[in-house]
């Protein structure tokens, strides 16, 4: 039985195996499951730096992924409308001192991101240095959070399954381990979505169609 994804309808998993996997996580108890593996998907189809950490901002408190917006912005991101649904998404509208936060967000300056860093007690990391290595973010954000360590392994070592694990159990504190069926069901939906190879080219393939 394929899974149900209840904020789209009419949906072929099986041409859109990502919203497959994003239905499976909604069931979890990620509620913003679809937009998250949405925007892994434009990333993972782009590689651009823009939308990496639109993705990355999914995964860590909001004030780190305030910066990460400013980290976009000031690299050259222009979508400003995406960050926008983004930013609403992670960070509270009516959280104390929240007003003061998005105003310096909206103008993107050096200046204001310099505030920022000082506002959340952050260390300054040149955004420049993002272009040659995204993954410098990653680094950057371990420092603040270290329980963000195995799934930042898992994601730069490409472990897509166990990195999607680690990002349902991180939002909802289900453990998609746990039960073999759902397991098995879960890492079949991650590999229809982000393996790039012919189906047979793998006999790991057996265990996950």
């Amino acid at each position: 039985m394929l899974p149900r994804i209840v904020t789209t309808t009419d949906v072929n998993f099986l041409e859109l195996p990502h919203l497959g996997l994003a239905s499976l996580m909604l069931e979890a108890g990620y509620v913003d499951a679809e937009a998250f593996v949405e925007q892994f998907k434009v990333f993972f189809e782009s590689r651009s730096i823009y939308s990496f950490l639109r993705t990355y901002s999914y995964l860590t408190s909001p004030s780190v992924s305030s910066c990460l917006y400013l980290f976009s912005k000031l690299l050259g991101d222009l979508d400003s409308e995406s960050w926008r649904e983004t930013l609403l998404t992670f960070i509270p509208q009516y959280t104390s001192g929240f007003s003061e936060v998005y105003n310096l967000l909206q103008a993107s300056t050096l200046d204001n991101y310099k505030v920022l860093l000082d506002w959340f007690g952050y260390s300054y990391i040149d955004v420049t240095d993002l272009i040659d290595n995204p993954f410098k973010a990653i680094h950057w954000v371990a420092a603040i959070d270290s329980s963000l360590s195995g799934l930042n392994t898992d994601l730069i070592n490409a472990d897509l399954s166990a990195f999607f694990v680690k990002v349902v159990l991180r939002k909802t504190g289900v453990d998609v381990t746990s039960n073999v069926e759902y397991y098995s069901l879960f890492r079949r939906w991650v590999n229809l979505a982000f393996t790039r190879y012919a189906y047979g080219a793998d006999i790991n393939q057996i265990r996950w169609f």
